[in-house]
């Protein structure tokens, strides 16, 4: 009898993420080519599906956007009147947003296209095999939110999952600026004092220690590349001000010098 094959947890894993963002990358990239970015798609699909929504509540639908970069997309949107506030009996606008005909058109036709970029790549799937992705993938996904639940449940006071990826991704997005706790805070309505508080329940580190290890993994990127930047451009590329300061963060966190590392772990 054929045995099947051992396949470790993390070749699945990888392979997972790997599929994951190709596909996507394509699903993106054709709603891109059809003259729209996917920061919009992803607010006017919302609307389509569930109707009028408060910014707070297309926040929470649309995880992945930083708090800013949201509320930017959503004036966008209602300056070309895809959108619209909705209004109280006596005029005043509400916090509340919803498609105008013209959004309606547009992202009915964007969606219609999008669904057939998805069965584009999936149609390579048999009706059984569907079937059973659709199954393994709602047991993975249920797994993982139990155990997000009972990491989450043992660190009272952290914060919540969305808002964890909000900032963390926020800090991402911005390696090399000086991004200050207030500027975090915004992101998910909270105080500073309350935020810095929260990080560290959930973290275990405060936001700054959080960047300053993001920073150094983004120099050890660019250490590892043929043709490497000279220690002084990596520093000023990851934001720091000063080579020194650069060499005694990346010591403190990875244990040796940049430049002992780099020859250890250069391509």
């Amino acid at each position: 009898m054929k045995q099947t094959a051992d396949i470790s947890m993390s070749k699945l894993v990888i392979v997972f993420a790997r599929a994951y963002r190709s596909l996507a990358e394509f699903l993106e990239g054709g709603v891109y080519l059809r003259g729209a970015s996917f920061m919009d798609f992803m607010i006017l699909e919302a609307l389509l599906h569930k109707g009028p929504l408060t910014t707070s509540v297309i926040g929470s639908k649309i995880v992945q956007l930083p708090n800013a970069g949201m509320r930017q997309a959503i004036a966008r949107l209602n300056r070309r009147g895809l959108i619209r506030r909705q209004e109280n009996r006596n005029g005043a606008s509400k916090d509340v947003f919803e498609l105008t005909e013209e959004g309606y058109k547009q992202v009915t036709r964007l969606y219609e296209a999008h669904e057939k970029d998805i069965e584009a790549v999936m149609c390579i799937l048999s009706r059984e095999e569907r079937t059973q992705l659709w199954q393994i993938l709602k047991k993975i996904g249920f797994q993982g939110a139990r155990l997000q639940h009972i990491r989450y449940s043992d660190r009272r006071g952290g914060l919540a999952p969305w808002q964890l990826r909000r900032v963390t991704d926020y800090m991402t997005e911005r390696v090399a600026d000086l991004v200050r706790l207030k500027e975090l805070a915004d992101q998910i309505g909270l105080s500073a004092s309350q935020f810095g508080r929260a990080f560290k329940v959930s973290m275990g580190i405060t936001p700054h220690r959080w960047q300053i290890n993001l920073r150094i993994q983004e120099a050890q990127e660019l250490l590892r590349e043929e043709g490497a930047l000279s220690l002084a451009e990596i520093s000023l590329a990851t934001g720091f001000a000063e080579q020194s300061h650069f060499t005694r963060a990346f010591r403190e966190v990875v244990g040796v010098s940049p430049g002992a590392w780099q020859r250890e772990h250069r391509l």
